[in-house]
């Protein structure tokens, strides 16, 4: 996640009932940040979309992960406890606080990571999209930015936003993308996707 220079909310401000604690940071569709509600008995995440739902294309990608991590249980995913729709039009999800932070920031990846922990993280990481895969779900955003690691060193799979099902007919896959659009990070994309 990036810097939280122009967040929308800051520490103290209240959004559909959510006193804002901190602000944890922002990826391409969204902002994310530390906040309290009377309906939960601690700290949450809430995720809020950085543009109301003026489209279909936003609907759907709040609409995919929305519905992809309310069926997941897995303990390498992120969890979900709540989605709603504010005033403003902006789409939010209420999901787990995670301690630690992106795999990105833990590790300087100019340097080797010992092998005995890559195959931890990647067993985990497997884990965790194991069960969405059984679903008939695909991540397609796989990336050190999207793989949480925990004090402890276990990891969740972040942001499904991308994701898609294998059912055509299935709203989660429903105009996710269009023609030979390139999805999810170049970097780490399949070579054959890029090509």
């Amino acid at each position: 996640m990036t810097n939280a220079a122009a967040s929308p909310l800051q520490p103290g401000d209240v959004y559909e009932g959510f006193e804002i604690r901190r602000v944890l940071g922002q990826g391409a569709f969204a902002w994310v940040f530390e906040a309290t509600h009377a309906n939960f008995p601690g700290p949450v995440a809430l995720k809020l979309s950085k543009a109301p739902v003026d489209s279909e294309e936003t609907a759907l990608r709040a609409l995919r992960e929305i519905r992809i991590l309310g069926t997941l249980s897995n303990p390498h995913v992120v969890h979900i406890f709540d989605h709603g729709l504010g005033e403003d039009e902006r789409w939010y999800m209420v999901m787990e606080l995670l301690e630690g932070g992106e795999l990105t920031s833990l590790h300087d990846f100019d340097q080797p990571m010992r092998p005995l922990e890559a195959v931890r993280l990647i067993q985990q990481a497997c884990l965790g999209l194991d069960e969405a895969h059984r679903e008939g779900i695909v991540h397609r955003d796989v990336k050190p930015d999207n793989l949480w690691l925990q004090p402890d060193r276990s990891v969740k799979v972040l942001d499904f936003g991308l994701a898609r099902a294998w059912d055509t007919d299935n709203t989660i896959g429903a105009n996710a993308t269009t023609g030979h659009m390139l999805i999810g990070t170049p970097h780490y994309a399949q070579p054959e996707q890029v090509k």
